[in-house]
């Protein structure tokens, strides 16, 4: 180990001193060196953790859209079929399955739907549509999703059994206008799913609306 080799005077006596050349870090540079790590570090995985919550929210913004299409394509498929059995007379305003979901112009507050495919609806519906307890355009209680075909349903029918979800959903349908012969010939529909963000806890809204004529 080199030394530095250099005398003095101590009380008047000459006193030889010798200094190790050893050099070392001090703490201020052990400091920054670990922050410029930390940052090397911390930087890239907080980029990866965005990445993955984005992606998280753009597959659940996907299937919320899918459920959202699904209600509405339902309801049309509804519609068709009243029409089909009954031209000209059994509108959904009318008669039918739809009726008890249809709100009248300018009624606050909307009554809120849910759907469930190939089964009666919520509390027994018939048709597999039907008024529901909900707030926000959605009905209270999440969807099931069954372990065989994959189907979201509001109650999980008796013949399979279905896993939460984190999704709620609901649809409501108001008549256009009072106008003679206009009121019952549109009907507004907007389906409604909501979903908390598994990263974030955020709730999240997806909402799509369409209009339904007399055919």
């Amino acid at each position: 180990m080199p030394l530095l080799k250099t005398t003095g005077t101590v009380n008047g006596k000459r006193v030889r001193f010798a200094f190790s050349m050893r050099q070392g870090f001090t703490l201020v540079e052990a400091l920054v060196a670990l922050s410029i790590l930390l940052i090397g570090v911390i930087g890239p995985l907080s980029v990866a953790a965005r990445n993955v919550s984005n992606t998280t929210l753009a597959r659940d913004t996907v299937t919320a859209g899918f459920l959202a299409q699904e209600a509405i394509e339902y309801v049309r498929q509804m519609r068709d079929s009243q029409s089909f059995s009954s031209p000209g007379s059994n509108w959904p305003t009318q008669t039918g399955f739809l009726k008890a979901c249809i709100s009248a112009p300018g009624a606050t507050p909307l009554t809120i739907c849910g759907i469930d495919l190939n089964q009666n609806g919520p509390n027994g519906a018939t048709g597999g549509v039907g008024p529901c307890a909900g707030s926000g355009g959605v009905c209270n209680g999440v969807l099931g999703q069954d372990g065989i075909a994959r189907l979201y349903y509001q109650t999980c029918p008796s013949f399979t059994t279905c896993t939460p979800t984190i999704f709620t959903r609901g649809f409501t349908l108001q008549q256009a206008s009072n106008a003679a012969n206009l009121g019952d010939h549109e009907l507004w529909i907007t389906a409604t799913v909501s979903w908390n963000d598994e990263h974030t806890g955020a709730r999240e809204v997806y909402v799509l609306k369409d209009s339904l004529f007399r055919n």
